[in-house]
């Protein structure tokens, strides 16, 4: 078994950025945390074998690429002991889908090989953290490659796990240095790029802390004012609505698609009403002392609205309770504001309100 331990070069303002993520999503400081990722012959926990586990972490300011390979099957039991003793240091495990595969893969082969428990830690999986957030970023797929290419991440390596199978049982009969770069290499940025993803929950934490200090509506655009910048480019999807940040922005953005119609406003009192089917009218019930009874009926709520023509910004019933929400017909969940009144209603609002409303539109 070969163990591999070389630096993860980076300039002092990316070890900051790679403290404070790792901080941000361990909940622990970046010293007790360490980024896992393993490569096996197949899924079988009981038939396969890991024959190859990367390890990212921080010591005394410099970050480390720990790899501990094979050259042979049988040298299972000698990497599983080595892996403990790696992850002794380290009470969080940070992965991609570790909590589905790689935990329970090394659990079960060190019980299997009778090598001891693994003192793995608690565990971040990014996998399920990720997996709702989905929607609003639009991803297709969330294999960690796509969410790779979502980042700009740029990959060296060609292969994905399974066809580097054939490629490690050739190693491990020849031992030949050309494929054994073509291992650690599909490893080494795996794990590497783990801190990277981490972005992505940066990003939606600052957003999901952030306070709004105004809200303008520029044609078919409300631009929140926030009190932090948030740290990617990305395009989100929520509520019909795109939002567009920009990295280091203290800005985000939200397209709708403004409606000119004439929509019509219900009222929310229409009992108080009686419908007059000859003329199509409603009328107040305090009112109707002189019409007979035979000529009107309770109102509903279909019977009571009133039309207005303009242009309209679309939105749910409980984003802005306190402004007329129009609609196309009664029982239509989509609402609508018009646009002149939505604006006073943002320019009069103070921050906590503005906040309310953008953290509703944002999820």
């Amino acid at each position: 078994m070969k163990r591999i331990r070389s630096e993860w070069s980076r300039t002092a303002e990316e070890r900051e950025s790679f403290r404070r993520r790792v901080e941000l999503c361990a909940g622990c400081p970046a010293e007790q945390a360490v980024f896992l990722d393993i490569e096996t012959t197949g899924f079988s926990r009981l038939y396969d074998s890991v024959y190859l586990v990367g390890l990212l972490y921080e010591r005394q300011g410099r970050i480390w690429l720990e790899q501990l390979l094979l050259s042979d099957i049988r040298e299972e039991p000698e990497l599983l002991l080595a892996l403990q003793e790696c992850l002794a240091p380290f009470s969080v495990m940070i992965t991609y889908n570790g909590d589905a595969f790689d935990r329970p893969f090394l659990a079960q082969r060190a019980s299997r090989l009778c090598v001891g428990a693994l003192r793995q830690g608690e565990s971040v999986d990014m996998l399920k953290r990720y997996r709702s957030y989905s929607a609003w970023f639009g991803w297709s797929s969330l294999k960690l490659k796509s969410l790779e290419g979502f980042l700009g991440v740029e990959r060296r390596d060609e292969f994905d796990g399974g066809q580097l199978i054939s490629v490690f049982r050739e190693y491990s009969r020849t031992e030949d240095e050309g494929l054994e770069r073509l291992l650690l290499l599909h490893n080494a940025e795996d794990v590497q790029n783990l801190p990277r993803l981490l972005q992505i929950e940066e990003f939606w934490r600052e957003a999901q802390q952030s306070r709004v200090s105004a809200a303008r509506l520029r044609e078919d655009t409300i631009w929140f004012i926030l009190d932090r910048p948030l740290p990617l480019t990305v395009e989100g999807h929520a509520n019909g609505g795109t939002w567009s940040c920009e990295a280091g922005s203290c800005q985000a953005a939200l397209t709708g698609s403004v409606t000119k119609a004439s929509l019509r406003y219900y009222l929310p009192n229409y009992k108080d009403y009686y419908y007059i089917p000859a003329k199509e009218q409603i009328v107040h019930r305090s009112l109707a002392d002189t019409i007979p009874r035979s000529e009107r009926r309770a109102a509903t709520q279909e019977h009571c609205w009133l039309p207005r023509n303009g242009c309209f910004w679309p939105g749910r019933p409980e984003d802005i309770p306190e402004l007329h929400s129009y609609r196309q017909a009664a029982r239509d969940k989509a609402v609508y504001y018009e646009i002149s009144e939505l604006q006073s209603w943002m320019a009069a609002q103070g921050e906590e309100r503005l906040t309310q409303w953008f953290h509703r539109c944002w999820n």
